[in-house]
């Protein structure tokens, strides 16, 4: 899998949850939607000079004005599936002046070259 078809998994992935999802900025108004982006893609794995595989490091932010922990849920178990592997919560927040929960989540895809 290259870097277009793992980041072609991750949106399919996260669009699956029935949620708007948009690459780093989200222009709407609805009450609940998903941002992502990648963080890196690094060779790793090294033998004799030579990656063995790379490793993809993207994050996605769930915004809520509601309840979340069923997206969040279901985000991990659809990653998982999906081929994603260590995924992380990372620390709520809420933001007041836009009254949503910010949930950030870490996730990484490991390709075997």
């Amino acid at each position: 899998m290259d870097e277009q078809e793992v980041d072609a998994l991750a949106l399919s992935t996260l669009k699956s949850l029935g949620l708007p999802v948009a690459r780093v900025f989200y222009t709407g108004n609805a009450e609940q939607w998903i941002s992502y982006h990648i963080l890196s893609g690094c060779d790793t794995e090294f033998a004799d000079d030579a990656p063995g595989a790379t490793e993809y490091t993207y994050r996605a932010h769930i915004f809520s004005k509601t309840n979340y922990m069923p997206i969040l849920k279901r985000m991990r178990r659809k990653l998982k599936a999906a081929g994603f592997d260590g995924v992380e919560v990372e620390a709520e927040l809420y933001e007041e002046d836009t009254g949503y929960y910010h949930i950030p989540v870490k996730f990484y895809y490991t390709e075997v070259l």
